[in-house]
Formats: C-alpha cells, sequence, structure tokens
C-alpha cells in the first residue's frame, strides 16, 4: 500500500519596497482619477518624475505619484487657522 503524500510548498511573495514599485502611464492615471494623456502630456512637460526604460516604455515611481498627491493636498480653513493660533 503506497500513500501518496503532496507535498506544500511555501511560496513566498516578493513585495519591493513602496519607492520601488513601478506604475505604468494606465496605472498611474488611474490612481490620480486621470486620463492616461494627463499623465503623458505631464511626462513631457516634466511635471512628474519619469523612468524611460527604453523606446517609449515609461514608468513612474508609486512614491513620486503619492508624493505628488501629498504636494496638491490644500488645506481646510480651520487647519489654516489652527496653525496660525498654534504658531502665536
Amino acid at each position: 500500500m503506497s500513500t501518496n503524500k503532496k507535498t506544500s510548498k511555501s511560496t513566498s511573495v516578493f513585495l519591493p519596497p513602496e519607492n520601488a514599485i513601478l506604475l505604468t502611464v494606465r496605472e498611474a492615471a488611474s490612481v490620480l482619477r486621470l486620463s492616461p494623456s494627463a499623465i503623458r502630456a505631464w511626462i513631457l512637460q516634466k511635471k512628474i518624475p519619469f523612468i524611460k526604460l527604453h523606446n517609449k516604455a515609461v514608468r513612474i515611481r508609486r512614491s513620486d505619484v503619492d508624493a505628488l498627491i501629498a504636494a496638491s493636498l490644500v488645506p481646510t480653513v480651520t487647519s489654516v487657522q489652527q496653525n496660525r493660533q498654534a504658531a502665536a
């Protein structure tokens, strides 16, 4: 009597650090809720950092997209007032 034992191999998934995640133009556009053509225009105007891999292949670091979002945050009136009061 032979028993067939299946050995389960543990597979580990490699997740790169957050700043190493590269997005396509379409993926970056999806994150920002913009059209891919808007992202391409920003690339041509050098408004967003990008990586040119070869020929026309372009990637954008996820960390750069996140930084763009953070830099574009407009504070509320209350937070501005609270900052002024804290500084005084």
